[in-house]
């Protein structure tokens, strides 16, 4: 069964409008799961430990076959045109990983598209491998800010914190603020990231 049809798109694109972020609970089958798993690993190994961008590794569909088909065929394509209105286009697939205890690995309050008023539409989701909660890094976003062009990140109660579980999967508009602490914890937080443009 496809992915999107688990899910009731009328309410995940009220709240993905509304908020600029859905989140979507075991949106990767079991077998999904351990086949973006198996294919990621040797580029989680590569990702740089040191760096100005710690942990990420970008456009592993321009250098891996599987990460090319999924990016542009993969069950999230319908469900990305559906909460942005329109076709799309894929820019980039990415990896990330937060080690542990790396505590200085966070990622200050951003945009993926830089100023709000020259942003191209667009939107990410990502694919949690693993849990993803406070002591590990979870992404935060701050509800409502691509509606915005300056909203404060300081107003805790727009903040929304992903805690997820292997499998979930979160969707966020370019325009949304977000960004994460390091990671505390013993353990792996690591992701999967595609990036989609509105097609032009």
């Amino acid at each position: 069964m496809n992915n999107i049809n688990r899910f009731n798109t009328t309410e995940l694109l009220d709240e993905f409008q509304r908020n600029g972020v859905v989140k979507l609970e075991q949106w990767l089958t079991p077998q999904e799961l351990f086949e973006i798993r198996c294919h990621s690993a040797p580029h989680f190994e590569r990702a740089p430990i040191k760096g100005k961008y710690p942990g990420i590794l970008k456009n592993l569909d321009k250098h891996d076959s599987w990460f090319h088909s999924h990016i542009h065929e993969g069950p999230q394509v319908d469900l990305m045109c559906k909460l942005l209105g329109a076709d799309v286009v894929p820019a980039s697939a990415g990896c990330f990983v937060k080690r542990p205890n790396e505590i200085e690995n966070r990622v200050d309050p951003h945009r993926d598209l830089g100023p709000w008023k020259s942003a191209k539409q667009g939107a990410t989701i990502w694919f949690a491998l693993d849990p993803a909660n406070p002591n590990n890094g979870s992404v935060n976003y701050l509800k409502g800010s691509h509606l915005e062009e300056q909203p404060s990140t300081k107003d805790s109660s727009r903040v929304y914190q992903a805690n997820l579980q292997p499998g979930d999967a979160v969707v966020h508009d370019a325009r949304t603020i977000h960004w994460s602490k390091g990671n505390s914890s013993p353990y792996l937080r690591r992701g999967i990231t595609y990036f989609y443009w509105v097609k032009p």
